[in-house]
């Protein structure tokens, strides 16, 4: 039979209980070998050790890095035994632990020389003072307290905490009972419902770093926008509480209606299943508010623009805390993603100035599907396309406070369609208000016809079809049929009265 000494790994901290018997064997043996052996006259006899595990708090937090010494001396005078050895973040049932260590153990056969190297026991009970020793830069603990060892010690465990543990810790894991009471009640959803639910390897707000990580780092485990890492950030959102105007065809733009708005996307890898926006207590709207999650995943939203003054938006939308829940799907299956936006005090003369937009017009027909925008020289935050006739939004591009007059739609724009074109500046991040410049305009039409080439389809249009009616003329046969007839009155008629076509030369 062999039985090898080893280190305990992770979650390995019950080492010993199982192998006892084996090192028990082994020591026999080695008595026997001594006993048989002429001539050879060893120290003491190794014994299988006490294993000290547990964990190290300064003022209630974990500490995992510095030095821990174990003293033991006996009470009726003698040498003193040390054993010493590093701290670290040990991941084991009941953790994380910042310690575990062996105290090595050995009985002296009589005749034998004196034992340096391990804490010699015997069946005879001795007093010690066991005095731990934890230091690091800052940070100096010692604590001493007398124990008893003798045979019956071997291979035992024993769990032991340095230091002022976290104020009401009920389930003994490094995380003070308010902190984690603070993820249990942020998500009545999550299926945590204790503080003992909520694991130092979990990640509460979905940022990519642990609940224990978060501790040690002072960062919010319910909220993914506050991370010791940046990159863990989410920011794929907007948030805006908004004033709007109609541009007019001269003049500023003025005050005419108002609204809140979040867009949310999912990180990478990940599709949004459902969200959820909590507004501060005093609001004198609805919360919390589902938002709406577009079929493929890709986007969550709300919008509410109910408010006929400023004030009505303003009771609604009020300073303080917004919390946002959003369930994802993914690799790794389900999970969720928290985070808050802070809204500080502010007025109705906290919101940003209007800006001009100067092309295209308001009104404006026969706009390219690929427009130039252009701008009164300003910092814009994002332009925003919508359809005038249902309010789906076509096209999206945030600037983010750029300054710059002018910007190319790439995306092509559907034919002959009225659409809103809006222009916002924002405070995002710092007031979270907002200003949107909104004004109409219509892409070119695709006008058949358009017999004069002037753009619309007029009376001139008219005389020019009735002159080629029943002829072969390759103009006025709309349809290409071959000839001029009833079938080409019909497309005539639909494009009767349209204006902004587009000249096809």
């Amino acid at each position: 039979m062999f039985c090898r000494k080893r280190d305990l790994g992770a979650g390995d901290l019950s080492y010993g209980i199982g192998c006892a018997s084996c090192l028990r064997f082994a020591g026999m043996l080695a008595v026997l070998l001594i006993l048989l052996t002429p001539g050879v006259s060893p120290g003491g006899i190794p014994e299988p050790g006490i294993v000290l595990y547990g964990k190290v708090f300064d003022n209630g937090v974990l500490v995992t890095s510095g030095e821990l010494v174990w003293t033991f001396t006996p009470t009726a005078g003698g040498d003193t035994f040390e054993v010493s050895t590093q701290l670290d973040e040990i991941q084991a049932e009941g953790g994380p632990y910042s310690y575990r260590v062996q105290i090595p153990l050995a009985s002296e056969p009589p005749g034998s020389p004196p034992e340096d190297d391990a804490l010699v026991i015997s069946d005879t009970p001795v007093e010690y003072q066991r005095t731990a020793q934890v230091t690091r830069t800052g940070l100096s603990l010692q604590e001493t307290e007398t124990v008893i060892l003798s045979s019956d010690d071997r291979g035992t465990f024993e769990n032991i905490n340095i230091g002022v543990g976290p104020d009401d810790d009920t389930d003994v894991d490094g995380m003070p009972d308010a902190w984690e009471q603070a993820i249990v009640d942020a998500d009545p959803h999550d299926g945590l419902a204790s503080v003992g639910d909520v694991l130092w390897s979990g990640d509460a707000d979905g940022d990519g770093e642990t609940n224990w990580d978060e501790l040690q780092n002072g960062t919010d485990p319910t909220d993914a926008t506050s991370v010791s890492n940046e990159e863990n950030a989410y920011a794929a959102f907007h948030f805006e509480i908004y004033r709007g105007a109609v541009q007019p065809e001269t003049g500023d733009p003025q005050e005419s209606f108002r609204g809140a708005r979040l867009l949310c996307w999912p990180p990478d890898g990940k599709t949004i299943t459902d969200g959820i926006l909590t507004k501060p207590q005093g609001t004198a709207g609805t919360s919390p508010l589902v938002l709406d999650v577009d079929p493929a995943g890709d986007e969550a939203s709300m919008e509410e623009t109910q408010y006929a003054s400023p004030s009505a938006l303003m009771s609604d939308y009020v300073s303080g805390e917004y919390r946002v829940i959003l369930g994802l799907d993914g690799t790794g299956g389900h999970s969720a993603l928290w985070f808050k936006i802070q809204v500080p005090a502010y007025t109705g003369s906290d919101f940003p100035g209007f800006l001009t937009v100067t092309s295209p017009a308001p009104g404006a027909y026969g706009v390219s599907v690929t427009p130039l925008l252009e701008f009164g020289e300003s910092t814009w935050d994002y332009v925003e396309i919508t359809s005038a006739q249902d309010g789906a939004r076509h096209y999206l591009y945030f600037m983010a406070g750029d300054l710059t007059n002018t910007h190319q739609v790439d995306q092509a724009l559907d034919r002959g369609t009225a659409y809103i074109l809006g222009l916002d500046t924002n405070r995002w991040g710092d007031t979270w208000l907002g200003s949107l410049t909104t004004l109409q305009f219509t892409t070119l039409f695709s006008c058949v016809a358009d017999m004069d080439t002037d753009g619309d389809v007029d009376a001139l249009d008219l005389l020019d079809f009735a002159e080629a009616y029943a002829s072969s003329s390759s103009d006025a046969d709309l349809d290409e049929s071959g000839t001029v007839d009833a079938g080409d009155v019909s497309a005539f008629a639909d494009d009767y009265g349209k204006r902004g076509c587009e000249i096809i030369q």
